[in-house]
């Protein structure tokens, strides 16, 4: 098996970048139209505007794009992205056939352009380059997380963000998973939050990039802003120090806040409850283990992401087979879930796989 970090590391989205065309496959509803993949993803495209080992531009799905790109195809357009004036690359169906991302061959850009692009390898970073931003959906009724709610950044110098990585954008997590003791976790539809005793003795709770403030009056902080309600609803500081006292551990507690205070609510919850993902020794940088996670939140009463399948040891799989398995509803309900995580036991690994359903129903 390959050898992973010891390290907490972060995870870093790419919306754009340089990409060979792989294998183009005919669309069975259309004759004028192909399936193209790019690393793990599908895309449906016009027949002969791409070939294989072509260099091009692909723009991943959450991309916001500037409205006067005149290469921009109107079929990636939604409302949310309109209302940001800026037009949202998202997962259609086109004729049957998943499509998710937009290819740009290089001959659509401006002649400048064009040459530097030209210039970068396979897999070259031009998020920035092309101005491209991530889409971010209004998970949350009312504000989420204005100014007067913000205390500073996410403390990364402490613990990770939890934005974790698609597959389809990173195959090689597939190939490096194999082998490993691992588990599947259900990616629960909410907002993740981060609580965690600081540097300063100060309790510490974070959205997924700000750290916020305490509220003065915790009932008008329910519906628009759950993260400190839950806090209080699940007494997370007086936990964290009491397991700091009796272990000499301090730890971090990261989860997905999901139920009435979100939209879409396709759990179905009747109260906001917190669903626990990763236990972080802050001291050590290091996620607890598998056995370790299960064993402290039964410690500490706190609930797990619901975990579908235990692996001694990781199957070899294909992408396609992994879309497939996340499929599936919610419990008691009829709607999609989100998907599932993919993780190694001993949490140095991981990775997400979001349920096409999921992604059409939400319009992402």
């Amino acid at each position: 098996m390959t050898d992973l970090s010891e390290s907490v590391t972060e995870p870093r989205r790419v919306l754009a970048s340089i990409q060979l065309v792989g294998p183009i496959y005919d669309h069975q509803n259309a004759h004028s139209l192909v399936l193209v993949n790019i690393l793990g993803w599908q895309i449906v495209t016009r027949k002969d505007e791409v070939e294989p080992d072509q260099p091009v531009v692909y723009l991943e799905i959450d991309s916001l794009l500037d409205p006067e790109a005149n290469w921009l195809s109107e079929g990636f357009v939604s409302k949310a992205g309109k209302k940001q004036g800026r037009f949202h690359v998202r997962t259609i169906r086109i004729r049957g056939e998943y499509s998710q991302g937009l290819i740009v061959p290089l001959n659509q850009f401006e002649d400048g352009l064009r040459q530097r692009l030209e210039k970068y390898p396979a897999g070259y970073n031009v998020t920035e380059i092309l101005g491209v931003s991530k889409y971010v959906p209004p998970l949350i009724k009312g504000k989420m997380t204005g100014k007067r709610y913000v205390t500073g950044q996410f403390p990364s110098h402490m613990v990770c963000k939890t934005e974790e990585l698609r597959v389809q954008s990173n195959p090689h997590l597939l190939d490096l998973l194999v082998g490993r003791p691992a588990y599947a976790a259900v990616k629960m539809d909410g907002t993740s939050v981060t609580y965690l005793i600081d540097d300063h003795d100060e309790f510490v709770v974070c959205s997924r990039n700000y750290s916020l403030k305490r509220p003065d009056d915790i009932s008008k902080f329910t519906q628009a802003q759950p993260y400190w309600p839950v806090a209080y609803q699940y007494s997370i500081e007086r936990l964290l120090r009491s397991y700091q006292e009796n272990h000499d551990m301090r730890l971090a507690i990261q989860g997905e806040i999901c139920g009435p205070s979100f939209m879409r609510n396709l759990i179905g919850l009747k109260t906001n409850r917190l669903y626990v993902f990763n236990i972080v020794s802050i001291d050590n940088h290091r996620k607890l283990n598998y056995q370790q996670t299960v064993k402290v939140c039964k410690e500490l009463g706190l609930e797990m992401v619901p975990v579908v399948e235990i692996y001694d040891s990781f199957p070899g799989t294909t992408i396609p087979e992994l879309l497939k398995m996340s499929e599936g509803k919610y419990t008691g309900t009829k709607n999609p879930r989100e998907g599932l995580v993919f993780r190694s036991q001993d949490q140095l690994l991981s990775f997400k796989v979001i349920n096409n359903s999921y992604l059409i129903k939400i319009k992402m």
